[in-house]
Formats: structure tokens, C-alpha cells, sequence
């Protein structure tokens, strides 16, 4: 499944949780919350010279991220997973999706795990050579809340608590762990019709727009690939 192009802006903050919700819930734009709070997990996949990685850290307009995606319980069984592929072209995001079978993350997670996933997804074989050429990179999970604006315009999303694991191609113990206790991620997604109010509504906002992401930011702490740019092939 394929959404429609959408923009997206990302705000970090140091402050708190309790914090930030107290600036959101005071905006003008008026944002409520709607659904629920879950917990969101991740499985990001690169290539072997960590090509989604360096993409973003170097800024191309034109990049993605490749991630398998599920709610709520981030370790034992994993009822409805999805491939997800985050697409980014100039300044607006789109996601393509497709779900996958069932599957058990615990300590015997590994290389192998992740083929037998691909290989029984229904994909076009095309897609599915593409992903079976790509390696375990990161595990990251965090509790995420939902907002609207009162013109339904604008949705927010609140992440906290993140925290993030190092993943091995032969067998994953989880034990490279980071936790952010620092930091909440702000995203405002909209779409690019309402573009000329949005600076309106991140001026509002007494946090940082930045163009890192979850996975950058993960490798960073866990690895410290920003310094071993020699890895990157060009």
C-alpha cells in the first residue's frame, strides 16, 4: 500500500514529556489528542556500506529508510508486522507498506530470522531480491502519542522513552542497548497544500527542528558510525 506524498517537519526537545504536552496542548493550532498511546518498535535494514544511513546524515533530498514495524510488545511473538519503505523526494515523504507474516523477535533474532520473513512475504520478486540484499541494522522502540489540529490540517506525533538496540547479523542477546531519557520527538506531518501556514505552526513551538532521524540518531549513540565515514563506498 502506497500513501500520498505528505510533508513532514521533526522538533526535538529536551524537555519532558509532561513538558511538551503542556506546549502542545496550549498551541493555537489547538491540537487534541485522538487514538491512543501505543508503543511503536522498528527493525531498520541497510546495505552493507550503510548507504540509508549515510544518505541522511549527508543530507540527499532524494533518500529512504527501510524498516519492519509493529505495536505494542517489542520482544516474543509479532502478530501483524510491516515492511515499511520511507521514501523522501525534496521536502514531502511517502510511505509504501506491505504486511508480513507472523514472526518471534527473542535471542535467536538473526540474518537467517529476516530472510525467512522476506522470503514468505508476498512481494514482487523484484522487491524481494532487493531486500534480501540488505543487513539487520538497528532495533528501536518508544511510547508515541497522536494529535490533531482543530482545522484537522495538522497532526502531530509525540515520541518518548526511546530506546535502542544494536542488531547482529548471527543472533541478537539485545544486551547493546541505549536508552534516550533525554529527548522527545515532535513530527508534524501535513499535507503540502497547508505548507505556507506550517512555519506559522513550528514557530509556536520552543523546540528545534531537525532532520535527523531515529535511526541516525541510534546508530550514533550505540556505534558511532558518523565517524567511520572510510565505510561508506562511492
Amino acid at each position: 500500500m502506497a500513501e500520498e506524498y505528505r510533508n513532514e517537519r521533526k522538533l526535538l526537545t529536551p524537555l519532558s514529556r509532561q513538558e511538551v504536552e503542556g506546549v502542545i496542548r496550549h498551541h493555537p493550532a489547538l491540537f487534541r489528542p485522538i487514538h491512543g498511546v501505543r508503543q511503536v518498535n522498528n527493525i531498520y535494514l541497510d546495505t552493507a556500506d550503510n548507504r540509508n544511513y549515510f544518505d541522511n546524515v549527508d543530507g540527499f533530498s532524494h533518500r529512504q529508510k527501510v524498516r519492519i514495524r509493529w505495536y505494542q510488545g517489542l520482544f516474543g511473538l509479532v502478530h501483524s508486522p510491516t515492511l515499511e519503505f520511507k521514501i523522501k523526494q525534496g521536502f514531502v515523504n511517502r510511505k509504501v507498506s506491505y504486511p508480513l507474516r507472523p514472526f518471534t523477535l527473542d535471542e535467536g533474532f538473526s540474518a537467517r530470522t529476516y530472510r525467512s520473513i522476506i522470503e514468505a512475504a508476498v512481494l514482487p520478486e523484484a522487491l524481494r531480491k532487493e531486500l534480501l540484499s540488505l543487513e539487520l541494522r538497528l532495533l528501536n522502540c518508544y511510547t508515541r502519542k497522536y494529535f490533531v489540529s482543530g482545522d484537522g490540517r495538522f497532526r502531530l506525533t509525540m515520541d518518548w522513552s526511546l530506546s535502542y538496540y544494536l542488531l547482529r547479523q548471527n543472533g541478537n542477546l539485545f544486551r547493546h542497548r541505549f536508552d534516550d531519557r533525554r529527548h522527545s520527538v515532535v513530527e508534524l506531518k501535513y499535507e503540502p497544500e497547508a505548507n505556507a501556514q506550517a512555519p506559522e505552526i513550528t514557530s509556536r513551538f520552543p523546540f528545534r527542528v531537525t532532520r535527523s532521524s531515529k535511526y541516525v540518531m541510534g546508530l550514533d549513540n550505540l556505534h558511532g558510525l558518523s565517524y567511520q565515514r572510510s565505510t561508506r563506498a562511492y
